[in-house]
C-alpha cells in the first residue's frame, strides 16, 4: 500500500524534532534518503515541501498541513 500525505507529514514531524540533536550532515543525509524513498513510492511527492517541513521549526502543524 502506498504511503499517504499523512505519512509524509508524520515523518517530517519526527525528523524535525531531531534537527538540533543530530550532526547537520547526518540530518541532511536522513532527509535526502527519506525524500528519495518517498519519491520512489509516489511520483507526485513534493520534495521541497518535505524539506521545508523537516528543516523549519513550526512548519508542520497538528492537522497535517504545511504552513
Amino acid at each position: 500500500m502506498p504511503m499517504t500525505r499523512k505519512d509524509y507529514v508524520a515523518t517530517a514531524e519526527i525528523l524535525n524534532k531531531f534537527l538540533d540533536r543530530l550532526d547537520s550532515e547526518d540530518f541532511n543525509d536522513l532527509v535526502f534518503e527519506f525524500s528519495e524513498m518517498f519519491l520512489a513510492d509516489n511520483k507526485n511527492f513534493d520534495e521541497i515541501k518535505f524539506e521545508i517541513a523537516c528543516y523549519e521549526e513550526g512548519r508542520v502543524n497538528v492537522n497535517g498541513s504545511v504552513r
